[in-house]
């Protein structure tokens, strides 16, 4: 193991940097995506949240999770919508993946 340097840091923030998460969903026998987020998108997310639709809220977490395998969005203005209609122990399973992924709890 080395010494964290500015090189290793520019490859972690270049575009292809971030994986996302590959997670199972064995309750509907599928397999999901949850993004991975930068520094600043942790930031845009907790904005977000804070100011989202409290009937909402798990489908606007559910709209940043959800990516495909270039770690791009599935779900856009209509996601929190959408998504807030998913079943619950499929919607936690996703969640919690997130959270974990990206270094977040609950009460943050």
């Amino acid at each position: 193991m080395s010494f964290l340097c500015r090189d290793s840091i520019q490859r972690m923030v270049s575009p292809s940097g971030l994986k996302p998460k590959s997670i199972s969903l064995p309750n509907v026998d599928e397999l999901a995506y949850v993004a991975r987020l930068t520094a600043g998108q942790v930031d845009r997310y907790q904005e977000e949240i804070k100011k989202s639709d409290k009937a909402l809220v798990r489908g606007t977490i559910l709209t940043w999770a959800l990516v495909d395998e270039t770690n791009h969005r599935l779900f856009g203005e209509d996601g929190p919508a959408t998504l807030a209609q998913m079943p619950a122990d499929t919607a936690e399973i996703i969640v919690d993946a997130f959270l974990e992924a990206n270094g977040l709890s609950r009460k943050n």
